[in-house]
């Protein structure tokens, strides 16, 4: 003996729900994109024993160090860093 179909109460509640929805977009409700370039300006940059940058910049893209300089222009993409009265050592990764 077969059971007739019952509809799910949960289903009933939620349709009407569901059909006010607009339909997803890859950009609905997410994060933009973290920024791929990065300026960190204004620092005193040690770039070796004895070898001292003052007011200079750091240009990062894609996690990598681009530039070093006194004079470098951020491209207009990259997130700016104010590291005024900041030091930055180089360091050495293993």
């Amino acid at each position: 003996m077969s059971r007739p179909l019952r509809p799910c109460r949960s289903a009933l509640v939620l349709l009407p729900l569901l059909t006010n929805l607009a339909p997803f977009s890859a950009g609905s409700g997410h994060a933009a994109a973290p920024p791929t370039e990065h300026a960190l300006v204004g620092a005193t940059i040690i770039t070796a024993p004895g070898d001292t940058l003052h007011n200079g910049t750091i240009l990062i893209r894609d996690g990598r160090i681009e530039a070093v300089g006194a004079n470098l222009t951020p491209p207009p993409a990259a997130r700016i860093w104010d590291l005024g009265e900041r030091w930055i050592h180089a360091g050495f990764i293993d």
